[in-house]
């Protein structure tokens, strides 16, 4: 799992997070919130990984340019878990 937070607060009508493993060529999954706020998590995510993690602010019927691409490695799999 995956934890972050957006440097700064937004009022939007929704945030779209993009990710997929670093390196690959396949289209980001999203993880739509309707909700918004500053503090995102991403579930189900390997253990040891790196992935590439982009946001997108929507606002009604309007959509923002996607952000640069940030990286983040998940931690080894604890044992037991």
């Amino acid at each position: 799992m995956l934890f972050f937070q957006l440097s700064e607060p937004v009022d939007v009508t929704s945030v779209l997070i993009l990710w997929r493993k670093k390196d690959t060529d396949v289209d980001f999954y999203t993880k739509p919130d309707s909700a918004h706020g500053s503090f995102y998590s991403l579930n189900g995510l390997e253990a040891n990984t790196t992935y590439e993690i982009q946001v997108q602010i929507m606002s009604g019927s309007h959509s923002g340019p996607k952000s640069t691409s940030a990286f983040a490695t998940t931690q080894e799999e604890q044992d037991g878990m």
